[in-house]
């Protein structure tokens, strides 16, 4: 996931270190010569990736050493807080063809009104792309049928998740902020679900657990190559319980 790291301070929460995910739903989506906003773009994965396929690519995030890692990785990285709209339109000085909100919605308070703040940020034509996690996915939904319903350090149930969706109001979602949906995609929630089980297999240099270690195994290429794509068309054909993550790209509607 594309997830920053989470303010921990007076929370009694460790840090915790996400997977350092470039989101392939978001980039199937995304094409490319565009000029791209990535909203929370945390360390830079996903943006990255995006400058890989030929676009050009803002971050903006809040951690500070996220956004010093983001800056040797896109074409530019503020540190700003994403729900201050007004402020960073006027620290950017531009507007996008793309803007992205992979995995950074569902941590806001109120993200309908923070998505449809970022409209005056597109050009004439523009796009958004959000990515919000499955709620009803089969390991939710299995955990509830057991009655358990607990929070965990990533994932669907991340504990700095305040917002949870499935498909119907992820659509809802972007057109409650004043979007038009125009495609949509997934990332598949079958080998995703037992990632968390991985990080703890995977270490650094210094013998210290890395979950970004994962992504660059030879396991995890070979998966990506040969079975991410199977997973993907496998979960489109039952997306309500198979999908991690649903993905919607949305077009201004017009003003009446």
């Amino acid at each position: 996931m594309n997830d920053p790291l989470p303010d921990t301070s007076g929370t009694g929460f460790e840090p915790y270190v996400y997977f350092d995910f470039a989101n392939p739903a978001v980039l199937r989506l995304l094409g490319t010569d565009h000029d791209v906003l990535d909203v929370g773009c945390g360390s830079g994965a996903m943006g990255e990736a995006a400058r890989a396929a030929g676009n050009r690519v803002t971050g903006v995030e809040l951690a500070e050493s996220a956004v010093e890692a983001a800056r040797k990785r896109l074409d530019r990285a503020l540190r700003f807080d994403v729900t201050d709209v007004t402020g960073l339109a006027r620290e950017l000085g531009e507007k996008y063809d793309r803007i992205v909100f992979a995995d950074i919605l569902e941590h806001l308070p109120d993200p309908a009104s923070v998505l449809s703040a970022y409209s005056s940020l597109l050009k004439p034509g523009g796009r958004v792309l959000i990515s919000v996690p499955n709620v009803a996915a089969w390991t939710v939904r299995f955990g509830l049928l057991l009655g358990n319903f607990e929070y965990a350090e990533s994932g669907i149930l991340d504990r700095t998740h305040l917002r949870f969706y499935t498909r119907r109001s992820g659509i809802r979602l972007l057109e409650d902020a004043g979007f038009h949906l125009q495609r949509w995609d997934l990332t598949p929630h079958m080998t995703r679900a037992v990632w968390p089980l991985l990080k703890g297999l995977f270490r650094s240099d210094d013998g210290q657990t890395d979950p970004r270690a994962v992504l660059k195994s030879p396991a995890y290429k070979f998966y990506q190559r040969w079975l991410e794509p199977l997973e993907t068309l496998t979960a489109s054909i039952l997306p309500g319980l198979l999908a991690c993550q649903f993905v919607f790209e949305g077009s201004q509607r017009p003003r009446v």
